[in-house]
């Protein structure tokens, strides 16, 4: 009898021992059970998630881009690989605005990733006499500028040609500041615009949906930039009946804008949208509660640049062809989000 129990008292122990870290499930000793995929990637590849590279790819290289430098304001900790993006000069207040997009253009070539080539024969728009296109001579980047470069010549049946570039799903945006340091061209006949349309047009087409004009400029009033907006019932001055709101937008005078870099701005929020040269405030759209007729910027919009060549506004006077080519250039475009 002693020596049976000593038996079982054994085998009592070493079940204890085998069995230790089990679970009950139905009166049935289970093992506890392991997650066999706790990440799966987009590949569905399974690995911990301490596994996965910066892009989320198990056991990947995946190249992170981002700003590398510390000492930047826009240094990204994940970021592997420098993407030539960092910024050090901080134009807008830090404690009110926090940097989400943004181009230094000092990479060599322009970045698919941030802008799209439009590409039209001329006549498309305003009567405008460019053909717009995506080569290299008509827009490239060089000692870290972006140049949209006007030329004239024969191509595809237009007398011009130039650039117009846009961010649209790539850098769409609502609200927020954005500021744009640019160089404008000078001859009689270019109309340069930086601008903003709406990226799904909700309200319907131009003007319903809306336009925002950061900044335009026709050499034939040379120095003379114009920030303003369109909308449905507010188009031109002489179609915006309701002058509450602040009128369709406002001329301001820039001694040398085609010989020294200015940063046009806007900072854009529900209740209103504040136009800036170099910080200095100069006009303000309101959004008056009237719907969407007077105030369709409650959609996402994406930013465009480019040169246009005479048409209803830029053909006002002659044409100076002995001027050409001509050159927009744009130094950086940066894009914040209100951290309030």
């Amino acid at each position: 009898m002693t020596s049976h129990v000593s038996i079982l008292q054994v085998f009592h122990f070493l079940v204890f021992i085998l069995c230790s870290g089990c679970v009950e499930n139905d009166d049935v000793t289970q093992p506890l059970p392991v997650d066999p995929c706790p990440y799966e990637d987009i590949t569905g590849t399974c690995c911990d998630t301490d596994e996965a590279d910066c892009t989320g790819i198990c056991f990947g290289l995946g190249e992170c881009k981002g700003c590398t430098d510390p000492d930047a304001m826009n240094y990204d900790p994940d970021a592997i690989t420098d993407d030539n993006n960092c910024v050090y000069d901080g134009f807008a207040d830090s404690t009110l605005w926090q940097l989400i997009w943004n181009d230094e253009f000092n990479q060599s070539a322009i970045d698919p990733s941030k802008w799209n080539h439009q590409l039209w024969g001329a006549g498309m728009v305003n009567d405008e006499l460019q053909a717009y296109t995506d080569r290299s001579n008509n827009s490239y980047i060089v000692n870290g500028n972006l140049i949209i470069r006007a030329l004239h010549e024969n191509y595809e049946g237009a007398s011009y040609t130039s650039a117009r570039m846009n961010s649209s799903g790539k850098g769409d945006f609502l609200y927020g500041k954005i500021d744009i340091k640019a160089k404008l061209p000078s001859a009689d006949g270019t109309w340069p615009a930086i601008w903003m349309l709406p990226t799904d047009w909700v309200y319907g087409g131009w003007p319903s949906s809306g336009e925002i004009d950061i900044m335009e400029h026709v050499g034939c009033n040379l120095d003379w930039v114009k920030g303003s907006v369109h909308t449905g019932d507010c188009n031109w001055n002489n179609e915006c009946p309701n002058q509450s709101a602040g009128g369709n937008g406002e001329d301001q005078y820039v001694s040398g804008a085609s010989d020294n870099f200015n940063i046009y701005s806007i900072e854009w929020s529900e209740s209103k949208i504040d136009f800036f040269i170099n910080n200095n405030h100069y006009w303000t759209f309101t959004n008056i509660g009237a719907g969407s007729g007077m105030w369709p910027f409650d959609q996402k919009f994406h930013i465009l640049l480019n040169i246009a060549v005479g048409g209803s506004w830029g053909g006002i006077c002659p044409i100076d062809n002995s001027s050409f080519p001509q050159e927009m250039k744009i130094d950086f475009v940066r894009v914040y989000e209100n951290i309030n």
